[in-house]
């Protein structure tokens, strides 16, 4: 299936209902290597993603997307707890282009708390993003020390989710 807004914006609402029964498109990225790409954070710093010193969390999200807004105090209570616990690296992943209220993705970030901030990245033409076959938005991935892709959530709005990606950092950072 070619990702294009339709359909992204179908899988976007569909995806809690196909996560419940098991018909998660993205299950197939688990087990997965993380793509080998060299990508540019907005304060100028390179991620080399494939080359990863420490199990990272990557989050997909996009200013202009109505549910990554909508799970946006959750997300930050998972940065703040993934965190606390050390051994993980965190990363965030902007689709798309800034919406025009926010003027940029750099003016966005300076906004925030310190507790709250990681390295973003600007994905601008979903290159990234269509590497790692991140299907829609808000999507969190969980790299570990091997560069193999380990686990896939879709919105952390839900207290299952986001103790489950505690949960699963947890024990990976432990491997």
């Amino acid at each position: 299936m070619k990702i294009n807004r339709r359909n992204l914006s179908a899988l976007t609402f569909a995806a809690p209902f196909l996560t419940a029964c098991n018909n998660d498109p993205a299950r197939v990225i688990i087990g997965t290597k993380s793509p080998k790409l060299k990508a540019q954070t907005i304060d100028g710093n390179f991620i080399h993603f494939g080359e990863l010193p420490r199990p990272t969390v990557v989050h997909f999200f996009g200013l202009w997307c109505g549910p990554c807004m909508a799970e946006m105090l959750v997300w930050q209570d998972a940065i703040k707890q993934l965190k606390n616990m050390g051994g993980i690296d965190i990363v965030q992943l902007h689709l798309g282009a800034v919406p025009s209220q926010y003027e940029s993705l750099n003016k966005w970030n300076d906004a925030l708390d310190s507790d709250i901030k990681t390295p973003i990245i600007l994905d601008e033409s979903r290159e990234i993003g269509d590497q790692f076959q991140a299907f829609g938005t808000p999507t969190t991935i969980l790299i570990d020390k091997n560069q193999i892709i380990v686990e896939h959530f879709w919105s952390l709005n839900s207290g299952r989710n986001l103790s489950k990606l505690i949960d699963v950092a947890k024990t990976t950072i432990r491997q």
